[in-house]
């Protein structure tokens, strides 16, 4: 089947010039309208079924082989054989197809590469035949033809496999060789780190690979969180402060709020640790701020701080830097995070355990910070009566009650033979020294105390007393200098990924003209310039997403603007971008199916806006720059109108009869169109009949792809007007026709062309087939479920409403 339409445009070839050029027009014009046409097989049901996507798939094929050498129709028909490779049968063969012919028209794209070998490797039935390949494909020779890029990923995928057979050694040497291949390829890099932290190696060996991977990859958050608390924890707190920021940020940029909060605490202790309360209090009022501007924005306005659910943990960090800082609001910090727990002490639903955490949690912050702690021994009796506390627990509670009376002696009775074996003891204890005078023990406690707790709030604490009587903070640890060596290989400028990174991603996107003709291609160049200091992959993980996406706008005369759906599509014509490299390729938006408005209305004439998102994120609202993402300004086409009067329809008339330019066939829709809009008009009955008559006989006289190609954009009302025109494409033996005619001129699924088709015998057809039949009947439930819902309504006491009925559909 597929040679068939091949086999046709040669033959176009081989006839005279100008049908020559007409034929060549119209094939182009039908291989656009039907990509756009598989895209919308699955795009506009709201299930799609299996046969959808198998006629999806077929109708995309169809489309590349009418235009073999369009490496965009070829990159669709691997993008839906991608999508449907679990389900689809024709799915394997189409993504290979597809990849053969993307590899011819473009021999140096590595990301096809990449697949044909990977596939390769895949054909390959037993693991000792992909080892073989994988040997092959690695050998020096065979790297440099093709590409250490490439190899790495191969080498890669090798260790993969050899790890799922239990040879670990091996393995490694092969993750090993993939990062060497590209030492900035993140997969590999990720997973050398996660080895390293499995294994316990030292700490300036996985230091060193996490810096690795974070060069790799900016955007791994949780490669970012492991380094920063391995900083934390050894005190290099202006280091966690400059990691952890990078990490808050791709969090927020990427809406991660399931484990913003969390980051956001860490660099509250990494700047508490360098003493910078007020900075560390800032990043609490930020995020205070920021979620009172989204409860806002969201119809919540009048809200106070009161109001903001904070989190727990956050609120108590926030409460004891403000205290030990001596910041103003320290009395009122401390009882909004004594309100915050009380609050999800009432939402623990009667759990005993998180209730018990949660009242212990308080008093602890109360015994460190209260001004006054009278409520303490209440909620101790809370405690008791939910879970008896341990004779330990219990004297360690009274110590630092004692000490909070003002009963220095009795407290470091109690605590002093507890210390030894529990920090807060140690503390009590420390703090009941410094107020009897005795500075120098209390000053040997402290030190002990932040050694072993440099990364939690009772370390911070302890430093702020300890600098109280040393005025100097507790050094970093013994190892913090291999770590901190590592992490002295990141970028001078690596701060600014915390701040702004947007400024090391370019994006462009703009029209290769600034009008075009009704029905003509809407080709737009996008570039993508890596701006940063460090190579970036394009991976569905990042660092750059391999989808970015589209939003139109038509601004037409006397109409509000419209935003069309968003069109989100692949990237990745490269692995990797270099620092300062530019990717750039050419995107038709008349094959997505957002022309599917511009197809059916082209009379009137629109300014089409284009703007391009990288690295977007999908909100309730919209669609949002994520970290590393950027915005296009925007860029315009005018799509010329149509003016439609008597000389006008003179001339059309007289061109159709012909169509031997290919303005002509364009010419012939869009005086179908002008008739379809003149139904009702006054006195022009006769004339609007007439009309009608010529654009069938022209219809009839065309070759089939310009037959095809009319059926596809041709309006489909007034129904007895187009009913000759539909007859004759179900009568055509044309494959063509036939598979404009199933795509839009069967609107029931016991249309007998359907049939007709299935006794023909072309499989792809037949496939098309069953795919437009499933299409129909979708649509058939899903208007009962409408009509149901509206009667439903109706027996309750509902009114149904306008808005409720599905539109009528435009011509």
């Amino acid at each position: 089947m597929m040679l068939s339409f091949a086999a046709t445009c040669l033959a176009c070839a081989l006839a005279g010039e100008q049908e020559n050029l007409v034929e060549l027009d119209a094939t182009q014009k039908l291989s656009i309208a039907w990509s756009r046409a598989a895209i919308q097989m699955i795009y506009e049901p709201v299930e799609p079924t299996p046969e959808n996507y198998a006629g999806s798939l077929e109708v995309a094929r169809a489309a590349a082989a009418l235009d073999p050498n369009e490496s965009e129709a070829w990159r669709i028909v691997l993008e839906l054989a991608e999508a449907t490779s679990d389900g689809i049968p024709q799915s394997r063969p189409a993504a290979i197809e597809a990849a053969l012919q993307l590899s011819k028209l473009d021999p140096n794209d590595l990301v096809i590469r990449l697949l044909r070998l990977s596939d390769a490797v895949d054909r390959s039935v037993t693991a000792e035949d992909r080892i073989i390949s994988y040997e092959h494909f690695l050998q020096p020779a065979s790297v440099a033809k093709i590409s250490p890029l490439v190899a790495s990923r191969l080498s890669f995928d090798y260790s993969n496999l050899l790890r799922r057979r239990g040879d670990k050694e091996a393995a490694l040497q092969k993750l090993r060789n993939a990062i060497a291949l590209d030492p900035a390829y993140p997969a590999a890099t990720a997973r050398l780190a996660a080895h390293q932290i499995e294994s316990a190696a030292p700490p300036g060996i996985i230091a060193n690979a996490l810096v690795d991977a974070i060069l790799a990859n900016p955007s791994d958050i949780p490669l970012l969180k492991e380094l920063g608390l391995m900083c934390l924890r050894e005190g290099l707190y202006t280091e966690a402060d400059l990691i952890l920021g990078v990490a808050c940020r791709v969090a927020n940029k990427n809406f991660r709020n399931d484990i913003y909060d969390g980051l956001i605490e860490l660099q509250m202790l990494a700047r508490w640790g360098l003493g910078n309360h007020k900075q560390s209090a800032d990043l609490y009022q930020k995020r205070q701020q920021q979620l009172m501007s989204i409860l806002r924005r969201k119809g919540g306005g009048g809200r106070t701080e009161d109001s903001i659910a904070m989190p727990s943990t956050m609120s108590e960090i926030y409460a004891m830097v403000c205290k030990c800082g001596s910041l103003p609001g320290a009395e009122s910090a401390f009882d909004d995070s004594l309100r915050i727990i009380n609050d999800e002490i009432k939402s623990s639903d009667g759990s005993p355990d998180v209730k018990t955490t949660l009242i212990l949690r308080k008093i602890w912050l109360a015994l460190g910070i209260a001004p006054q702690v009278d409520d303490v021994p209440l909620w101790i009796e809370e405690v008791e009566a939910l879970s008896p506390l341990t004779n330990q627990a219990k004297l360690k509670l009274n110590g630092w009650l004692k000490l909070r009376e003002g009963k220095a002696d009795e407290a470091i009775a109690i605590l002093q033979p507890l210390a030894e074996q529990n920090n807060a003891a140690r503390f009590g204890y420390a703090l009941a020294l410094a107020k009897i005078g005795k500075s120098k023990e209390a000053a040997k406690e402290f030190v002990t105390i932040t050694r072993s707790t440099r990364g939690e709030a009772i370390g911070m604490y302890a430093a702020d007393q300890l600098f109280q009587i040393l005025k100097t903070r507790p050094s970093a640890s013994a190892v913090a200098s291999e770590i901190q060596s590592a992490t002295a290989r990141l970028p001078k400028n690596f701060a600014v990924f915390a701040k702004d990174e947007s400024e090391f991603v370019n994006l462009k996107v703009e029209f290769l003209s600034t009008t075009a003709a009704p029905f003509e291609s809407l080709p737009c160049k996008i570039e993508v310039s890596n701006l940063s200091p460090i190579p970036m992959d394009i991976t569905p993980e990042g660092p750059i997403d391999s989808r970015a996406a589209i939003r139109l706008e038509v601004v037409s005369v006397g109409t509000p603007p419209q935003n069309l759906e968003p069109i989100i599509f692949p990237i990745n014509r490269k692995l990797q971008l270099q620092p300062n490299e530019t990717m750039s390729f050419v995107l038709n938006i008349a094959r997505t199916p957002v022309a599917m408005g511009l197809v059916t209305h082209p009379l009137d004439g629109v300014n089409l806006q284009i703007e391009l998102l990288n690295n977007f994120k999908l909100t309730l609202e919209s669609l949002l720059p994520g970290f590393l993402g950027r915005v296009t300004l925007k860029n315009s086409i005018r799509i010329s109108p149509v003016i439609r009067n008597t000389a006008w329809r003179e001339e059309a008339l007289g061109n159709i009869r012909h169509c031997d330019k290919p303005e002509d066939l364009v010419t012939l829709v869009l005086f179908a169109f002008d008739l379809a809009s003149r139904r009702g008009e006054s006195g022009a009955a006769e004339e609007v009949k007439e009309g009608w008559a010529e654009v069938e006989r022209s219809w009839s006289g065309l070759s089939p792809a310009a037959q095809a190609w009319a059926l596809m954009v041709l309006p489909r009302e007034p129904l007895d007007m187009t009913e000759p025109i539909a007859k004759k494409a179900k009568e055509s033996q044309d494959v063509r026709v036939q598979m404009s005619t199933l795509l839009r001129w069967v609107d029931s699924e016991n249309d007998e062309f359907l049939n007709t088709i299935a006794r023909g015998g072309n499989q792809q057809l037949i496939t098309v087939a069953d795919s437009v039949r499933s299409w129909i009947e979708g649509k058939v439930r899903e208007a009962s479920k409408l009509n149901e819902s509206l009667e439903e309504a109706g027996i309750l006491g509902g009114v149904i409403k306008a808005s409720d009925t599905a539109p009528a559909k435009q011509p």
